[in-house]
């Protein structure tokens, strides 16, 4: 019987660190939902090695995609954005459910450019993956520009993008279920409140 643990490759073992921090992330954060997809967004971007990013979610019923973290340069007004279903490269994720890179954005059809517009920002190069959770799409992450200004992300990045999203998604589906669960309970003590206070008159 071999007892001699295999080495783990230096690949692995950054997909472990991750992993720890997002476990670690969502046990502080799981009851502030905002705080928590901030922290996601910025442990994939110091992960991949990038400029900034952004997490959006998608919101079904009203057929857009609403940026709620961001990160990098023109963060502040990023946030809050909406993207119909179908624009850009975030739409094309949420619509296909899968995972893109764009290594050069002024070549891909799919890219925005309003956004860069808006937000007097330039892409140059990005990384864009979903958030599923059992079969569904809550949304996305998409990471911009590698910090070294003439690199370019590729395809084989990709896998590591999507290990950060599989756990991701899970916390945030917890968190939002938990989230739900709290104002739900509000609600009712406002009405226990409020037909003792009825009761008492």
């Amino acid at each position: 019987m071999n007892l001699v643990s295999e080495p783990v490759s230096g690949g692995e073992q950054k997909r472990l660190s991750v992993y720890r921090q997002i476990n670690a992330l969502y046990q502080e954060k799981h009851q502030d939902t905002e705080k928590l997809m901030s922290g996601i967004l910025g442990i994939a971007v110091e992960a991949m090695d990038a400029e900034g990013g952004s997490l959006w979610l998608w919101n079904a019923e009203a057929k857009l995609i609403e940026c709620r973290a961001a990160s990098g340069p023109g963060a502040e007004m990023l946030v809050g954005v909406k993207i119909p279903s179908g624009k850009g490269v975030v739409g094309w994720v949420v619509d296909q459910r899968k995972s893109t890179v764009v290594v050069d954005t002024s070549k891909d059809e799919r890219f925005y450019q309003k956004v860069d517009r808006e937000q007097k920002h330039s892409t140059r190069t990005l990384l864009a993956s979903p958030l599923m959770y059992a079969g569904d799409v809550l949304g996305l992450v998409e990471i911009v520009n590698k910090r070294d200004p003439e690199a370019h992300f590729s395809p084989d990045e990709i896998p590591f993008l999507e290990d950060i999203c599989t756990p991701a998604a899970m916390h945030m589906k917890s968190s939002f279920v938990a989230g739900r669960q709290q104002q739900l309970l509000k609600r009712m003590e406002s009405f226990a409140q409020l037909h003792e206070s009825f009761s008492s008159t």
